[in-house]
């Protein structure tokens, strides 16, 4: 026998029955309030008591049934549940709307079958994945994202990830201030870069941070924003097209160092020239830069790496936009995409587990979840601030 189930089962239901007893407290000083002392001759009061009726609620400590007293007003002849006007519960409703965010922000973290189990367990509420999504499917308006285009930001970063066997891919696209605080401008769901760029007012920024993306540097570019390749997907990529192009594992481990000698050295020589301002040095380091990555693809090509020498001819002018623009501009662009990197492994652990097969509306509704509280501060995370505003840059404590 679990004698820890059981016990744990008797302490849930002795805080239920110590709830359920406030409650009808609650209600009959309610009551009195509304409608002054039952029986008595001196009631001024319009509303009058009219009925009960029986149902069923859900609270966050569990379920809670009970005859109900509805009161009605004389004169407009509106009738009311105090008990359930307190609570929060709508007309028709069973659960707050409260307990519904509640509900809903577990949602964002796991799956409509593990949000189930959970809210079982932290409510005593047994409440099916199919429930939890018709529930979430309702809450469309407040998941919608009013995006913020009104930002003085100079520096874009941008990724997309894929669903349901690359069915769906989400793009998403952000701004960042000089403080490397991260902005929301753009988010949608199976269109091309150049589709989703043309959603943005792109005039005021003069370098976007991206990955390798079929696409997504010739549309940058064709709308005259320059473009930073990742250095950690440069490196990853070049591996890649080195195994592409059959190079033994130890060639491979010979190379791949080259290139981020290059690329590190460039980095630390940036981070150096916001110290000292010395532009000659830096001009000198990313001149040695492009001569070593020259070095590096006709390497490539003397060793019959036609892949991975095509990789870096195409990419060598994109891997200094960094450096360069400290120099013209005095910004500091970050060198890899890791901050959007975070941003789009929330999203690929909620909308990528194993069986999922996901509608578009749907999957929209959860990334937009998944963004609004991911793009809120951490110490603000709190569920209720999911839902104050549509507007993220809005929504304060």
């Amino acid at each position: 026998m679990n004698t820890g189930k059981i016990n744990q089962d008797m302490s849930f239901n002795k805080v239920n029955d110590a709830f359920s007893e406030f409650l009808i407290e609650k209600e009959e000083k309610l009551i009195t309030d509304y409608c002054g002392i039952k029986n008595s001759r001196n009631n001024s009061s319009h509303w009058k008591r009219y009925k009960t009726r029986k149902s069923t609620i859900y609270t966050e400590n569990g379920k809670f049934t009970h005859d109900f007293q509805i009161i009605k007003h004389e004169k407009t002849k509106q009738v009311i549940c105090p008990l359930k006007v307190l609570l929060g519960i709508l007309p028709k409703q069973r659960i707050s709307e409260d307990l519904k965010q509640k509900i809903f922000s577990k949602l964002s973290l796991g799956t409509y079958q593990r949000t189930s189990e959970d809210v079982a367990n932290s409510f005593n509420i047994n409440y099916t994945r199919q429930h939890i999504h018709y529930l979430f499917k309702n809450y469309q308006a407040q998941t919608e994202i009013i995006f913020n285009e009104n930002t003085t930001d100079k520096i874009l970063m941008c990724d997309g990830v894929k669903t349901c066997g690359n069915k769906f891919e989400t793009k998403v696209l952000t701004s960042l201030d000089e403080n490397q605080n991260s902005t929301l401008i753009a988010k949608e769901i199976n269109v091309n870069w150049e589709e989703l760029f043309t959603k943005v007012n792109l005039k005021q920024y003069a370098v976007c941070v991206g990955d390798c993306e079929p696409g997504l540097k010739q549309a940058l570019i064709s709308k005259g924003v320059r473009f930073q390749n990742c250095h950690i997907h440069a490196i990853r990529v070049f591996g890649y097209f080195l195994w592409k192009d059959n190079v033994p594992k130890e060639e491979r481990k010979n190379v791949i160092p080259f290139l981020e000698s290059l690329l590190y050295t460039l980095q630390n020589s940036t981070k150096k020239f916001f110290i000292d301002k010395d532009v000659l040095r830096l001009l000198e380091r990313i001149s040695k830069t492009k001569e070593g990555l020259e070095k590096l693809i006709k390497l490539c090509l003397e060793k019959g790496y036609e892949y991975s020498a095509a990789y870096l001819k195409n990419n060598k002018d994109y891997l200094i936009t960094a450096a360069e623009l400290a120099i013209e501009k005095g910004l500091v662009v970050p060198w890899t995409t890791n901050q959007m990197e975070r941003c789009m492994r929330e999203i690929g652990y909620r909308t990528k587990k194993k069986g999922m097969n996901w509608s578009k509306s749907g999957l929209n509704r959860i990334v937009n979840l998944v963004l609004k509280r991911y793009f809120l501060p951490v110490e603000e995370r709190y569920y209720k601030n999911y839902f104050i505003s549509n507007n993220i840059s809005e929504v304060k404590v």
